[in-house]
């Protein structure tokens, strides 16, 4: 637990000094908190840094839903955990993505840093989306969204994956896309696989029987599987944009 809930939760008021905070959280847990709340007198010049910017955290810390002390903790970042700012500031609050997950972490208990590693990324080709896609910032959900990449837009492609996220760039930016709505780039029919339903079919989320049924595809209707991967006896494909799994055995390939 964070030393702000900790804090929070004993009652006592902000302007508690450093040796009562100490005093009530004695142990293996006092250095972390003497750690951070050493970091106080820097909140004002970290007050500068914006949307973007990257930070480590000084001790560990909850990663909240919301920007409150009485908010449900999502995950607990460990020390020197690399984190960036994905929105403003609200209520002492920076709202971080850490390793694919977005939620808020106190601002006290964040040094800013030069981010991660430094190697640029090594592109391996041209990829074409196929569907809609967010284009964002960075490599999560909670990452600002650059721009919605309609489906059949070419992109160069690097190798560099994290959280199934790839970074790719698009007119000269860079920035991520989802890696399962990218597909090699094969010249004027995008690499697709072409199929058609031999009887109307579920289109499911995924692919499973018991999974939510995202349409029905009547008999007859074209499908793209554009990179040809199985599971459970279902194909993932693409049907007018719309991405799901539909079971092979009612496929054939034209």
């Amino acid at each position: 637990m964070d030393a702000k809930a900790l804090v929070g939760s004993a009652g006592l008021d902000s302007v508690m000094d450093r040796r009562r905070v100490v005093k009530l959280i004695s142990g293996a847990g006092a250095l972390a908190v003497v750690g951070a709340v050493g970091l106080a007198g820097k909140a004002g010049a970290q007050e500068a840094a914006s949307v973007g910017d990257y930070y480590r955290t000084t001790a560990r810390l909850n990663l909240r839903e919301k920007p409150s002390t009485s908010s449900n903790v999502i995950t607990v970042l460990p020390y020197n955990a690399l984190v960036q700012q994905v929105a403003p500031m609200q209520n002492g609050f920076r709202k971080v993505a850490y390793q694919g997950t977005t939620g808020w972490a106190h601002a006290d208990y964040l040094s800013i840093s030069n981010g991660g590693s430094s190697d640029p990324p090594n592109f391996i080709g041209q990829g074409v989306t196929t569907s809609s896609v967010n284009f964002r910032s960075g490599p999560s959900t909670g990452h600002q969204v650059y721009r919605v990449l309609p489906k059949g837009t070419v992109i160069d492609i690097s190798e560099r994956v994290e959280y199934g996220f790839r970074y790719v760039m698009y007119n000269g930016q860079g920035g991520y896309v989802y890696d399962d709505y990218i597909a090699p780039y094969g010249g004027e029919d995008d690499g697709a696989v072409h199929f058609v339903t031999t009887a109307r079919v579920n289109m499911r989320k995924k692919p499973s029987k018991s999974a939510p049924v995202i349409t029905v595809i009547d008999e007859g209707e074209e499908v793209l599987d554009y990179d040809l991967v199985m599971s459970n006896g279902y194909r993932g494909v693409d049907y007018n944009g719309t991405v799901g799994w539909v079971y092979d055995a009612y496929l054939q390939e034209i």
